[in-house]
């Protein structure tokens, strides 16, 4: 026999104590069964794999797997994690929330909205906050981060990875694709919709449909690139911004604005540098007012309008139109006509141009050039024989009274000559532009007068001369040749020639000049080809001041320039993340020329870019193709001579352009001074 008198039952046993005899049992309320349905009240921690038919826990953890028919309770911990849930529902009635795939962890535990909805992880994150009917309520995520910054944003539906992330107080809005939804500055927008892979809207009752290049981190250097969506209706490979189609076969597409009781409006708009195309193949009918489309509406028939083209007037786009000869335009055989461009007449042999008149005070031909500027005459005659004339007037008259004239030239234009002639003949020979004689004692070989220029001659001819007047009297006050203007900017005598404007010998003066003219000259010479406008052989005396215009050389002395070289410059100490950093900024208030551009650096990229950091400079709105590398290496760089012309006015820019920092670690170089050569024109 043994030597136990009494058998007790302790924690999960049932029918002690038992001193003679009696049946033991577990308590079916302390100790789980197999076959029974089991409640467990306090925390248990599953280590290797769970099977049920039907579980319900409060929180359930488990580092192992989990199967079976039903699982009941309000939050699921996977892999040993006990501080952020796998699943777990929450809300103000029996778990109308539903977060699943770590989504929600920061959700409000006391005002977490209802009815909402989150798959994946950060999704809904921080939803909750607020209080109300539709406050952080009825909201869908799905995707990692998807609604990440919600609080009191309700009716959003997201899809995609971080779609409508930026989204903190927003309502009714829908993004569907990675990154898409407001920008980070437009976190509280209302019925919003964004579609697409980083598709970005930035205000209320809005959709946008696909990507913006350069917005939204959508990059066009970016790995892989992305560029600004085409959108198609109709068709898979889009080629416009938006492009509606028909497959081959189909009923062609229409596409409708507005109706006739509410009338749309359909703009395209665009600019002279990035212009706007509509293209529609086929028929285009507006039923209201087309601006700048020739018309409003359209017709029943082929022609759609006739508009009268150069030279023609009249047309229309309706009805019975007729077109007409512009009077204005094109001249007619039997009325007088008005010329107001030039007129060439090429004619192999004989006269080019005959005209006359029997008119007793009429001329035969009549020129006149009313411009107040330039110095258009208002009849000029060339020639290219080295024995003819550029004009030749003839007075057969042998009456000793009258005052006519073999040519005769009047002009109101200071700058103008009253009469011009040109030879153009390159051989030996005396060639005139104007040649007048006479033998007469008291008479003159060639006369001007003029409120611009009396005479004016030039010539091309070597042996050539401009104006050639001779006076074969030996007696009187007679010129060879003699000209006056009262014009205070008038010339007496004007002479331009590839060999002397105006050549003159004499025992006294060669050349004399004067003028009462505060603003006139008394001699001036012009030589366009390079050589001397002025020679003087011995000593020159100047007796007032003198102005020189062009460079001046003195003794054999390298000449003094009027356009010397200057120098702007800039300075780049530590590049930022801005592209183009300002460093220098000018604007001239003269024309001038940009010669060199030159930069320094005082320390080098890291040598983990793509690209080297550079200086350039921009002139005007858009940037200059010269840039030059300088963050390579400590030390100068230069552009070389450079002609860049920049107009009075116009902005110039020193930049620096910082190094390629898509390389992670990329260090743009620093202290880096670029300096713009220029002279003044």
């Amino acid at each position: 026999s043994g030597t136990v008198t009494s058998v007790a039952t302790g924690l999960g046993l049932t029918g002690g104590p038992i001193t003679t005899s009696g049946t033991l049992s577990i308590n079916t309320s302390v100790v789980p069964q197999l076959t029974g349905t089991n409640t467990f009240t306090g925390t248990n921690n599953f280590t290797g794999n769970t099977t049920a038919a039907s579980l319900s826990a409060t929180n359930l953890t488990t580092t192992g797997a989990i199967s079976g028919g039903n699982i009941y309770g309000t939050a699921l911990y996977l892999f040993g994690n006990s501080s952020n849930p796998f699943a777990f529902a929450s809300g103000s009635g029996n778990g109308d929330n539903a977060f699943l795939g770590f989504a929600g962890v920061f959700t409000s535990k006391f005002s977490p909205g209802d009815f909402n909805t989150a798959v994946g992880f950060g999704a809904l994150n921080n939803n909750g906050g607020g209080g109300g009917f539709n406050v952080s309520s009825n909201n869908t995520a799905i995707g990692s981060s998807a609604l990440l910054a919600n609080t009191t944003g309700a009716l959003n539906t997201a899809s995609g990875s971080n779609a409508l992330r930026n989204n903190v107080t927003g309502s009714i809005n829908t993004a569907v694709g990675f990154g898409a939804g407001p920008d980070s500055a437009s976190t509280g927008l209302n019925n919003s919709t964004a579609i697409g892979a980083y598709a970005v809207v930035s205000q209320d009752n809005s959709l946008v449909l696909g990507s913006i290049a350069n917005l939204n981190g959508c990059s066009t250097n970016g790995l892989p690139a992305c560029q600004s969506a085409k959108v198609g209706i109709g068709t898979a490979t889009p080629g416009a911004t938006l492009d509606v189609e028909a497959p081959s076969g189909t009923p062609p597409p229409t596409v409708n604005f507005g109706s006739v009781s509410n009338p749309a409006t359909l703009t395209v708009n665009g600019s002279v540098s990035n212009p706007a195309t509509l293209t529609v193949n086929g028929n285009l009918t507006v039923t209201g007012t087309c601006t700048g489309c020739g018309g409003s509406g359209g017709g029943g028939g082929t022609i759609t309008g006739v508009t009268a083209g150069t030279g023609l007037s009249g047309g229309g786009t309706s009805g019975n139109v007729t077109l007409n000869l512009n009077t204005a335009v094109v001249p007619e055989l039997t009325a007088a006509n008005t010329f107001t461009g030039t007129q060439t007449f090429t004619v192999p042999a004989g006269d080019g141009i005959v005209a006359q008149t029997a008119g007793s005070s009429n001329v035969g031909i009549s020129g006149s050039n009313t411009s107040a500027v330039g110095l258009g005459p208002g009849v000029a005659g060339s020639t290219n024989s080295s024995l003819g004339s550029g004009v030749v007037g003839t007075n057969k008259s042998t009456s000793t009274l009258g005052g006519g004239y073999g040519v005769q030239g009047l002009s109101f234009n200071p700058a103008v000559p009253s009469v011009g002639g040109v030879n153009n003949s390159t051989a030996p020979g005396s060639a005139y532009g104007v040649f007048g004689q006479s033998f007469g004692p008291t008479g003159t070989g060639v006369y001007g007068t003029g409120i611009g220029s009396g005479v004016t001659g030039n010539a091309v001819s070597p042996a050539g001369s401009g104006v050639v007047g001779t006076n074969f009297s030996t007696s009187g006050n007679a010129y060879g040749l003699y000209g006056q203007s009262s014009s205070p900017t008038g010339t007496g005598v004007f002479g331009t020639g590839n060999n002397a404007g105006v050549y003159g010998t004499g025992t006294g003066s060669g050349v004399t000049g004067t003028t009462s003219s505060p603003t006139g000259t008394g001699v001036v010479g012009v030589n366009s080809a390079g050589g001397y406008a002025g020679y003087f052989q011995g000593n020159v005396a100047i007796t007032s001041n003198a102005t020189v215009t062009g460079t001046l050389a003195i003794g054999g002395d390298k000449p003094m320039s009027h356009s010397p070289r200057m120098t702007f410059s800039g300075t780049v100490a530590n590049f930022t993340t801005s592209q183009f950093q300002p460093a220098g900024y000018f604007i001239p208030d003269e024309p001038i020329v940009i010669t060199r551009f030159t930069a320094a650096t005082g320390s080098a990229d890291n040598n983990q870019c793509g690209t080297n950091s550079q200086m350039g400079f921009i002139a005007g709105g858009n940037p200059l193709p010269y840039f030059i590398t300088t963050g390579a290496f400590v030390g100068y760089a230069d552009s070389g001579p450079l002609n860049v012309l920049v107009a009075a006015g116009t902005p110039v820019q020193i930049v620096g352009l910082e190094a390629n920092g898509l390389i992670v670690g990329c260090q743009s170089g620093g202290n880096m001074t670029a300096t713009v050569q220029y002279a003044m024109q």
